[in-house]
């Protein structure tokens, strides 16, 4: 089997510092981008404490003139049966 070396440089230090300034910019957007997605997700947590409580009971409102929003169930009455 033969490996084809792409890359004589031996590792070093100095080869570490000199990608690093060379590819500054597109390290910095990547250190941008990690930043960004952990503000996101701390807000979402936020919001999902604050929102995650019991709804609010609503209460029908009518409006004079218009329909009724929400109706209310009503026990219904029992027919009496009469005998003849």
């Amino acid at each position: 089997m033969n490996t084809e070396v792409i890359n004589d440089e031996s590792f070093s230090l100095y080869s570490v510092i000199t990608y690093i300034s060379e590819n500054i910019k597109g390290l910095s957007l990547l250190v941008l981008a990690i930043f960004i997605i952990v503000i996101v997700d701390y807000i979402s947590r936020i919001n999902t404490i604050l929102f995650s409580g019991a709804p609010p009971i609503t209460l029908p409102t009518v409006i004079p003139g218009g329909i009724q929003l929400m109706q209310l169930n009503k026990p219904q009455k029992m027919r009496k049966i009469r005998r003849r």
